[in-house]
């Protein structure tokens, strides 16, 4: 069993795993079920070479019966293809010669796969090859399915370039590039196959017997890996961005830990804690929800402080920070940090919150959605910890917090 190379093995259960995940593809009918029955049957083919289920097979079915098993997959998966083509076009003589071709060479892999010694080498493994008329017909046999699949494979990577061209930018246009790049090379794993079996023939016990495996392996690789990737482009896109949302959930979650800490000091109530039977009904939360929920904490914590501090001071320090030249952005969040300063001194000095509706309803200024509210939330936190313009306007606005608090 030294012959099965597991070089091809994670490409094939990847795109095993691709095609179960996109398994309703089934239900669409037409194009996307042949694309996807073709896709099933090449990684069938190539998952027969995986050492452990060779081994199976192997054991039950003999080297012939392996072999047979993936010419099959090979001829059932060039068969979908051509159906693909002519479902595409409209050729319906086209698909009626594919069918008959791949019935054809099905039903010659019976009785080769019962008269067929142990010995004899096949097309898809590296056992010495005799010259019999068992050998030769597998020869035959394999020149077909080869041939086959490499009629299939050229004219996918022709369909898949043609309509690329046609595609808009996006998902749509990447996946038919890359299904066709691996159908192109699928077909130099063709040709190196094709050079083993001369070899084979000329010099099965020659070095480079083995350097052309290590090539047909390589192709083979290298096309179920680009077909695969094709197949889960849209899958894997989604995953990508989910995965970056993630990672800028958690690095806006970092930043806005002070700010938090500070709001809840001031009112506990805020953490929404949801209780352990809740948690464990709802499961746990992802980054974005919980950054979603600290957004809405910060916010009410704001709103708790509203009474605390003078509705101007946002005007008077917007306006004093402009005079020195700052930006009028950076002025908004030189303020609103100011602000937060003021509302809390005046709340630890044990100074009466105020009862003037307009200062309580005095609207914060943030984002018209999560992303921009989580922006400009992070800007105010870093104003208020550690920006110089924050801490000149906190001493030229708040030298006397009591009588400028509410």
């Amino acid at each position: 069993m030294a012959w099965v190379d597991p070089i091809h093995s994670v490409p094939a259960l990847l795109l095993l795993a691709v095609l179960a995940y996109r398994l309703p593809a089934l239900s669409e009918g037409g194009a996307a079920r042949s694309l996807w029955l073709a896709l099933l049957a090449l990684a069938g083919g190539a998952v027969f070479n995986i050492t452990p289920i060779a081994s199976v097979v192997l054991a039950t079915m003999g080297p012939s019966g392996q072999a047979v098993l993936v010419a099959s997959c090979s001829v059932l998966a060039s068969a979908f293809v051509l159906r693909l083509l002519a479902q595409t076009t409209g050729t319906r003589n086209g698909r009626t010669v594919t069918w008959l071709t791949a019935v054809v060479l099905l039903a010659m892999s019976v009785p080769l796969m019962v008269t067929t010694p142990a010995s004899p080498r096949l097309s898809l493994t590296q056992q010495p090859l005799e010259p019999t008329a068992a050998g030769a017909a597998w020869l035959v046999h394999s020149v077909a399915v080869l041939s086959l699949l490499g009629w299939a494979l050229l004219a996918g990577a022709l369909l898949c370039r043609r309509y690329s061209r046609q595609a808009a930018p996006g998902p749509l246009r990447t996946r038919l590039y890359l299904i066709g790049l691996g159908c192109l090379t699928g077909c130099g794993f063709l040709v190196a196959r094709v050079a083993v079996l001369v070899i084979g023939l000329v010099d099965p016990a020659g070095q480079w017997a083995a350097v052309g495996l290590t090539v047909r392996n390589v192709f083979l690789a290298g096309a179920l890996l680009l077909i695969a990737t094709g197949a889960g482009w849209p899958q894997l896109v989604g995953a990508l961005s989910a995965a970056s949302t993630e990672v800028a959930s958690a690095r806006s979650l970092l930043r806005l830990r002070r700010l938090w800490r500070l709001m809840v000091g001031v009112a506990p109530g805020i953490a929404l804690t949801p209780s352990p039977v809740i948690r464990l009904l709802s499961g746990p939360l992802s980054l974005r929800e919980r950054l979603y929920r600290r957004v809405m904490e910060i916010r009410d914590g704001l709103m708790a402080l509203s009474p605390y501090a003078d509705v101007d001071l946002r005007e008077d320090v917007t306006a004093s920070a402009v005079a020195l030249g700052s930006p009028a952005a950076t002025a908004e969040v030189v303020a609103e940090a100011v602000w937060i300063t003021a509302a809390l001194r005046a709340k630890d000095a044990g100074l009466d919150p105020s009862n003037d509706v307009e200062v309580i309803s005095t609207a914060h200024r943030g984002g018209a959605d999560l992303g921009a509210e989580v922006a400009w939330l992070v800007q105010v936190a870093r104003a208020h910890a550690r920006w110089p313009l924050t801490r000149r306007m906190v001493a030229e606005h708040l030298d006397d917090p009591v009588e400028r608090a509410a």
